[in-house]
Order: C-alpha cells, then structure tokens, then sequence
C-alpha cells in the first residue's frame, strides 16, 4: 500500500487500520478478474456531459465500502489504497469491457520443433560456409573456426 498525502483530505476520512482493511481484501481476491470486478463495483459513472464546444465528459465517483458505510474518495486515494496504477484502472475497469476475463497464459504453446532432417540440412549449409581461424582465440582454442 503507498503512503499518499491526500490535497483533498481522503486520507483523513480513514485511519490506518480501515486502509490497511481495504487493501487485505483487495489482494485477498486471488483472481485478477476478480479483483476487476471488485474495482468495477467501487466506481460509479455519472452520465455523459456535452459540453458547449462538443466535447463529452463523464464523472466517476470513486468509492470504499465497508460493512457499515461507504465513503467516497479522490482517484488518487483510491488507487493508493488499493496499490494499483491508473494504467490498470483506465485499461480494465474503466473501459467496461464486455470480456473483462484475465487471458495471460491462455494462448497455446508455440513450439518449435525442427526436424531432424532439417537440422542435418543446416549443418551441412553451415559446414560448407569458409571458415578461418580466430586471432584471438588460437591460444585456448586452436581447432575452432570461425
């Protein structure tokens, strides 16, 4: 959890054992869309603003829920609590994908198998390039080629 020094004054609305709370339970949630989720629940967006110029805004309102109050806290509280970068909030909660499911480590194999066929036929390729013999290495290794 990051020690912030909230301009707005979140960081007074709890003390140090609520925050600690928070973050528990965050981490708690071993699953990375679970814990999405979770994030997803904490955020309200209000609806979208147009502005004079075109320009379309949206709030989001940032909340802690414990078992008896909720209180709403600043961007910068929030992720500070939790201990996540806004790169993760704005790429995966945010966004409100439909598929928030995490896919790391689900794409198949790639291996790369070669024949053995194959690597006789690169050996053979190898073996006919011209080779001469190393300035620097001739003391400690008189029979390599280069």
């Amino acid at each position: 959890m990051k020690n912030l020094d909230c301009s707005c004054g979140c960081d007074k609305l709890l003390d140090e054992c609520e925050q600690e709370f928070v973050f528990q339970t965050f981490y708690a949630k071993q699953s990375h869309t679970l814990q999405n989720e979770y994030l997803r629940g904490c955020i309200d967006i209000s609806e979208n603003l147009t502005l004079a110029n075109g320009t379309t805004r949206r709030t989001f309102i940032y909340k802690l829920h414990f078992e008896t109050k909720t209180i709403a806290v600043c961007q910068k509280f929030f992720l500070a609590v939790h201990g996540i970068e806004r790169s993760r909030l704005r790429r995966k909660v945010l966004k409100r994908e439909v598929d928030i499911q995490d896919r790391r480590g689900k794409h198949p194999n790639h291996n790369r198998v070669t024949s053995d066929k194959t690597k006789d036929l690169m050996r053979i390729f190898l073996s006919a390039l011209p080779a001469r013999e190393s300035h620097y290495s001739r003391n400690k290794n008189p029979d390599r080629k280069f």
